[in-house]
């Protein structure tokens, strides 16, 4: 893969494209600053014009120049403490663990929220050194850091060619299914979310196959990532099983939602059905019972991730049809809670 040039920033650049444009240098500055917005139709197809010429060119302003200029730096700080609220979940835990490690090499981190429709400039004008990536590498920023020429770290996410750190999600998934068939239970059923992401098609995968290997049939129900709960009724409805004596959940989030609900039905958890889930977040471990987690080591990887990127900024970037990318696979760890028991086959299950 050949990258595109890195963005130019020179006045020879801003000359050439006032020729092509014929218009001033001035005023290709101030389009490509946003000073001038084109209200009216002719400005508006001429800074159009000016626009797809620096495209074509590569050409961004520099940033540093601006911040000259303007004397303001365009950027605002989201500050916190450790242990604040805010980074007190599972995905928080590892963000403070990559900023706490780049930190100690002098660097810092800053939360980036990308907008749908989000301009790729801020990408082009080397504020940056670097850049870490969550949950997935969306096509137009990949190319947008591509042309920035500039190192990417993804952090629970995945793309060929980059260096990346993810948890082992099928493993996991079978360590936690062997669990709850190691206590007995045969009526397992599987509810997890339907959404485009690795860890989401790795869990699905482990629970199937040792199901398979075990010579049991893989019972899976679907629900919206922003169900307030999954209602006992709802299980029964949508699977047409008979009773799971275990139910294992994607998130502990929403283990917790729906043990609440079924608590309020009168559901007893775990003499009537054991639960089950993955992360490891006050919403499991502060659930009444407590849940039974697969724990993922999001603060391991956030400074695993982080680690991998200094490296490559002070190796002065990547390449990567010259470098082979660095992929960090994480091993999960089984928490055991009284949210799952043996199973008591009619004594108290519910039934259908």
């Amino acid at each position: 893969m050949t990258l595109p040039l890195p963005p130019a920033t020179s006045r020879r650049t801003l000359d050439e494209i006032a020729r092509r444009a014929h218009v001033s240098t001035s005023t290709v500055s101030r389009v490509l600053n946003g000073e001038t917005k084109g209200a009216y139709p002719k400005v508006a197809s001429r800074n159009d014009r000016i626009l797809a010429i620096a495209n074509q060119l590569n050409y961004r302003p520099s940033f540093r120049g601006r911040i000259f200029q303007g004397g303001k730096t365009l950027q605002v700080a989201l500050l916190y403490s450790h242990h604040h609220p805010m980074i007190d979940g599972v995905y928080g835990d590892m963000i403070a663990s990559a900023v706490e490690t780049l930190r100690s090499h002098d660097y810092h981190l800053t939360l980036w929220g990308l907008a749908g429709n989000e301009e790729t400039d801020m990408f082009l004008d080397r504020r940056f050194d670097g850049f870490m990536v969550h949950h997935a590498l969306a096509d137009d920023v990949r190319t947008a850091i591509q042309r920035a020429d500039r190192p990417i770290g993804l952090i629970n996410a995945e793309a060929p060619g980059y260096d990346h750190v993810r948890p082992d999600d099928e493993a996991g998934a079978r360590t936690l299914t062997q669990h709850l068939l190691e206590l007995g239970h045969r009526r397992i059923l599987y509810v997890h979310l339907p959404i485009d992401h690795p860890s989401a098609e790795r869990r699905q995968a482990g629970f199937r196959a040792i199901m398979r290997e075990v010579g049991l049939e893989a019972h899976e129900l679907a629900i919206d990532y922003y169900d307030p709960g999954l209602t006992w009724d709802r299980v029964i409805e949508a699977t047409g099983l008979e009773a799971p004596t275990a139910v294992l959940f994607y998130t502990d989030v929403l283990a917790a939602d729906s043990l609440a609900l079924w608590r309020q039905a009168g559901i007893d958890v775990p003499r009537q059905v054991s639960i089950a889930a993955f992360n490891n977040s006050p919403a499991s471990q502060y659930a009444y019972p407590a849940i039974t987690v697969m724990d993922i080591p999001f603060r391991e990887m956030g400074r695993v991730a982080a680690e991998r990127l200094f490296e490559r900024i002070t190796a002065g970037g990547v390449d990567a049809d010259t470098i082979e990318p660095h992929v960090t696979i994480l091993p999960e760890t089984l928490i055991i809670r009284s949210s799952t028991a043996r199973p008591t086959f009619g004594r108290g299950n519910v039934s259908v």
